[in-house]
């Protein structure tokens, strides 16, 4: 699929220098785009919960992945950026639903809700652990710099 409408353009300062996490955040955009462009687009409905269905379960993946290395390497605000993991899956869960339901639900605020707190979350929170593994993880095999 094309995609003519982009609702996050990805820019270098969301680059934590952590190659996996900084991999997955792209690949986050690339399905956030997608199913943005889709609904925008309006692709057949079953098409559209495809892609919502993957943005879901690659978000989950990714979560899981960084909650997994935040607690291997003792971070600290583990607890909290699992809570704010959370309300992503909440409001994707409800975009989910909404497809499936035809809802009138479904529109481009909640698009752009996940839009802003993906961008957020990475400038923000994920680069607090950027800065941790930086300074405080004697391994930083996976940590690069630009």
């Amino acid at each position: 699929m094309e995609q003519n409408r982009l609702l996050f353009k990805w820019i270098k300062e969301y680059q934590l220098g952590i190659q996996e996490f900084d991999e997955h955040h792209q690949k986050l955009v690339q399905l956030l785009n997608a199913s943005f462009d889709a609904f925008a687009g309006n692709v057949h409905p079953q098409r559209l919960v495809t892609i919502l269905d993957e943005l879901f379960d690659y978000a989950v993946y990714h979560f899981s992945a960084e909650e997994s290395w935040m607690d291997e390497h003792q971070y600290p605000r583990l607890a909290e950026h699992t809570a704010l993991h959370d309300t992503f899956r909440a409001k994707l869960t409800e975009l989910q639903q909404a497809q499936l339901m035809r809802s009138s639900e479904l529109n481009a605020e909640l698009f752009t809700f996940l839009a802003d707190w993906l961008a957020t979350h990475i400038l923000e929170s994920d680069a607090e652990y950027g800065i941790f593994v930086r300074e405080n993880c004697n391994n930083k095999t996976d940590v690069y710099e630009e």
